[in-house]
């Protein structure tokens, strides 16, 4: 659920992602005149989003859940723009892993700890800021090696748990 200062601007939220997504149907049918058209159209409305509204996306993950990878949250977020991401968090083993996969694609993520707050949050260089309660560990163990989601993390159950999403464009520092 995306809440970005009220239902004028969900509508325009909305509306920018189907103008998207239409942009890609006309891209698919070799229409590419009128699917640029439309990716700018659905650009503009959602950067509108994002510039005029105070954005904040929350996702509830449910017990049990599937289909929460680290690669579905956070892949939007993650343009071509985003060079460094920084995190608080105490699943060191979870940040080693995340920050080698983060490396092979050329991001450093830098890791950053404070004794006064408990708060796990990532922050990328393009503005993106994501809390996640219970931090990167929300992910059940998986019953066995053979079992589905051991390796594909979309296939792994979840335990539950919210990601708010904000851009520090709208953030303010105490």
């Amino acid at each position: 659920m995306a809440r970005a200062g009220g239902d004028g601007t969900a509508a325009l939220e909305r509306a920018g992602a189907e103008t998207v997504k239409r942009a890609v149907e006309l891209d698919l049918a070799s229409r590419f005149q009128e699917s640029l058209v439309c990716y700018q159209e659905g650009i503009d409305l959602l950067l509108q989003v994002v510039k005029d509204g105070k954005y904040h996306k929350q996702i509830r993950i449910e017990e049990n859940a599937t289909g929460f990878s680290y690669e579905k949250l956070f892949r939007e977020y993650l343009t071509e723009i985003v060079s460094e991401g920084s995190g608080r968090n105490q699943q060191m083993s979870a940040l080693e892993e995340i920050k080698r996969s983060l490396s092979d694609h050329g991001i450093t993520l830098n890791v950053a700890f404070s004794s006064s707050i408990h708060d796990r949050e990532i922050r990328f260089n393009n503005g993106w800021l994501i809390k996640i309660g219970r931090g990167l560990d929300y992910f059940k163990r998986p019953q066995g090696r053979f079992s589905i989601g051991y390796c594909d993390f979309d296939l792994r159950p979840c335990r539950e748990t919210t990601v708010d999403v904000f851009h520090t464009k709208h953030t303010k520092k105490m």
